[in-house]
């Protein structure tokens, strides 16, 4: 992932949220086409036999109030999904800004401080360079260790990122399915006797969307779940303190950061 620029997944990631909404707003287009098809439909058919079409629209009323409520139902989730979406934007500038700002900068220190000079402390001999020594070693274990929390935490939020990219790309399918159906369905109306054939098919394609979204998700659930492994490492590095002087972040890295 270190390879990876920033503004390419960002980008792949709005890519994939718009597509997703855009399914979603021309599923909910059609979804209303076909109910004004319907509406149609029986309008016509009370010209031709009032009493037939009245007990028609009774049935045909219910169902469809059904129906429009399991579409609601399936646009709020996914829409739920796609206002969640927006901090990942943020995980990925912070995922990203790790791996190739923070960490190239930190882990070129641990040279620097291990590195001998002529004449300088190293040269000495006695008290002062044993004391030397020890506090040279401890800066440079501590800058190794900081730089592996920097890699880990990086590494892991940039996978978190892509994770999330491939689960809106893997949302649009079903809503693209659904919005097909939906067109389906309306051309069934020929006549009154399609109504509720097409409300039918709706129906049966609402339920193939939620149970498609429904995997999806349950699919992300268990990729989350393998991630738990990563995050206790990388906490448990970013909790050991063993490697640096006084228990904190050496000096050297938190002026680093700063800048």
């Amino acid at each position: 992932m270190q390879g990876t620029h920033p503004s390419s997944i960002e980008s792949l990631f709005g890519t994939a949220v718009e597509l997703c909404d855009g399914e979603l707003d021309e599923a909910d287009s059609e979804f209303l086409k076909l109910e004004g098809k319907i509406n149609e439909a029986l309008r016509q058919a009370s010209l031709f036999s009032p009493l037939a079409s009245i007990a028609l629209a009774q049935i045909a009323e219910g169902r469809w109030d059904s129906l429009r409520q399991e579409f609601d139902k399936l646009k709020a989730e996914v829409r739920t999904f796609v206002e969640a979406g927006t901090p990942v934007l943020s995980l990925i500038s912070v995922g990203l800004a790790w791996n190739r700002e923070v960490l190239p900068a930190v882990s070129s220190m641990s040279a620097t401080a291990g590195a001998y000079e002529a004449n300088a402390l190293p040269a000495w001999s006695g008290a002062a360079y044993y004391a030397y020594r020890e506090k040279r070693d401890a800066q440079s274990e501590a800058i190794e260790a900081t730089t592996k929390i920097i890699q880990e935490s990086g590494v892991w939020l940039t996978e978190m990122a892509v994770r999330n990219v491939d689960f809106f790309f893997a949302l649009i399918e079903p809503i693209v399915d659904l919005t097909q159906a939906t067109i389906e369905a309306a051309l069934e109306i020929v006549t009154a006797v399609g109504i509720l054939e097409a409300i039918g098919t709706v129906a049966a394609a609402i339920a193939d969307a939620a149970m498609a979204i429904m995997r999806i998700y349950m699919n992300s659930l268990r990729h989350a779940a393998k991630s738990i492994d990563a995050i206790n490492r990388a906490t448990a590095i970013l909790n050991d303190n063993s490697k640096f002087p006084a228990g904190r972040w050496p000096q050297a890295v938190n002026k680093k950061l700063a800048h």
